[in-house]
């Protein structure tokens, strides 16, 4: 296998080859202006005597195509001996297998090797549509550290866990015709309530006819259809293919949202958690929460909390999670990087602001939509956000270790250094008042190849957490699949989590 190149270490002297390849963010935030552009600058390492902050992961040698790292997810959960770790999974899209790297183990950094995967190519041991999206969750069947891996053309979800990596679990939405089953897949939240009933939210696009509909796959057994969603009348057309992006976060407790969100409408679900789910047929997005049937525990129900409509391509990237602290969450709407005339905004809903259930549904327009946060492309000094694609991919963490949640947009069609369709990664820092554009870095290859695509896919890596004393952090992956090569940033540029010392920005507890 092709080991993994960690720039500027000084016992791991690079070829002149990967000189040409070098990689490091590029500081251009409002916060950093003034600062000098050295320790996370590319020029900085041109020697590559320093610790430059970026691992690259190329192209295994078992993958057989074009087009590695497509998609990338976050792995993280415990052990076998008990201790919480992080993988990344790397994969190119339908058709191909995932790779697992090693990057974070107990209270130290990993070897960012492959320490297992989930299959190579179809024509080894996986089933056509492997890959077809992938996501990390903590726990399943008694297993650690989990990956989901749909296989949609198989009408399957796969699932592996780091503790017992020889096994994978298959799970099928049942015999009949192909539904798509596995097209997209969502971790639930870690510490939801209904954690003891499902572990996954998986999307059947196909389902009735194109229709489409959401599963959700329990720790144990089969999956089971989240009829309440599709039978909601006037929220999906027949054509709408509901379920082909999913994004869940964590909701407060039933006393906590009637004390602290008493304008928002009183759920129909116990113990819920939320899910954002596209439907690209009507440009439509549904918010939902999942839990339990007040009537029957045994039962998984679902309720629609909104519904927005936009052009086409709107809603294909989803991320959800609480950034302002208020203790709801927010849900992070982007265009599909196919996208005609591709906007570059990321849409923004406060389900703190809801105040209707089912607000938006009536009308397939956005005309009696909830109103909706615009976040455009960061102004920085030396990128042009024109035709950037910005926000084709989205996820949140804390990459800067204040306390909150940051918003990572990937923006794979950017313009660098006259090269088109480089890509890069922005990293826009959360606040009280919610994502700041102001305080915005952008992370990039600094001998950008053509068509590389940086940012096409995006993944935060928690790191020093269940560590007594150290605040937990996230680092920053991105897929250029044009590349054939997985990126994690060890530092962002972002507010605090700059050097200008020529260390990485990832500092480990005993340093």
């Amino acid at each position: 296998m092709n080991a993994p190149r960690i720039f500027g270490r000084p016992t791991q002297r690079p070829t002149p080859s990967l000189v040409r390849r070098m990689v490091a963010p590029a500081l251009g935030a409002a916060s950093l202006v003034g600062a000098t552009v050295a320790g996370c600058n590319p020029a900085t390492f041109v020697d590559l005597a320093d610790d430059a902050p970026v691992v690259a992961l190329g192209r295994p040698d078992g993958f057989r195509r074009t087009g590695y790292g497509t998609t990338v997810a976050s792995i993280e959960g415990p052990l076998g001996n008990g201790a919480l770790a992080t993988r990344l999974a790397v994969g190119g899209g339908p058709d191909t297998g995932t790779w697992i790297y090693d990057v974070w183990n107990a209270d130290d950094v990993g070897t960012f090797r492959i320490s297992n995967t989930a299959c190579e190519t179809p024509a080894d041991d996986c089933v056509t549509g492997t890959g077809s999206a992938i996501t990390g969750f903590p726990q399943y069947g008694g297993e650690g550290a989990c990956l989901a891996i749909g296989e949609a053309s198989a009408n399957q979800v796969r699932i592996k866990c780091e503790s017992s990596p020889g096994n994978a679990v298959a799970l099928s939405a049942g015999v009949g015709a192909a539904l798509e089953f596995g097209f997209a897949v969502a971790g639930v939240p870690a510490g939801a309530a209904t954690d003891a009933r499902s572990v996954v939210l998986t999307g059947a696009p196909a389902a009735g006819s194109g229709r489409g509909t959401l599963f959700r796959i329990p720790p144990t057994g089969a999956p089971s259809e989240l009829n309440e969603i599709v039978d909601t009348a006037g929220v999906v057309s027949g054509r709408a293919r509901l379920g082909e992006a999913i994004a869940t976060a964590s909701l407060p407790d039933a006393a906590t949202r009637s004390t602290s969100f008493p304008t928002v409408p009183q759920l129909g679900v116990d113990t819920p958690f939320l899910a954002a789910v596209s439907a690209p047929g009507d440009d439509r997005v549904l918010i939902v929460v999942v839990g339990v049937d007040p009537l029957n525990a045994n039962d998984i129900d679902a309720q629609v909390l909104a519904c927005f409509d936009g052009p086409a391509g709107f809603g294909q990237a989803l991320v959800a999670g609480d950034v302002d602290g208020d203790g709801m969450p927010e849900v992070y709407m982007g265009f599909a990087e196919t996208t005609t005339d591709h906007p570059g905004t990321v849409h923004v809903f406060d389900v703190a602001d809801l105040t209707t259930l089912e607000a938006g549904c009536t009308d397939t327009t956005d005309v009696d939509d909830p109103a909706l946060t615009v976040i455009a492309c960061p102004t920085l000094d030396g990128v042009d956000c024109a035709g950037s694609a910005f926000g084709s991919a989205l996820a949140l963490g804390d990459v800067n270790a204040d306390g909150t949640l940051d918003l990572i947009a990937g923006a794979p069609r950017t313009t660098v250094e006259e090269t088109l369709g480089a890509g890069g990664v922005f990293a826009l820092a959360g606040s009280a008042t919610g994502v700041d554009g102001a305080m915005a870095s952008f992370m990039r290859i600094s001998h950008p190849g053509t068509d590389d695509r940086l940012g096409a896919s995006v993944a935060t890596l928690r790191t020093h957490y269940g560590i007594t004393g150290v605040t937990p952090r996230h680092e920053v992956a991105a897929g250029a699949p044009g590349a054939n090569t997985a990126f994690i940033f060890l530092c962002s540029g972002l507010g605090d989590d700059a050097s200008t010392t020529g260390d990485r920005c990832l500092e480990l507890a005993t340093e």
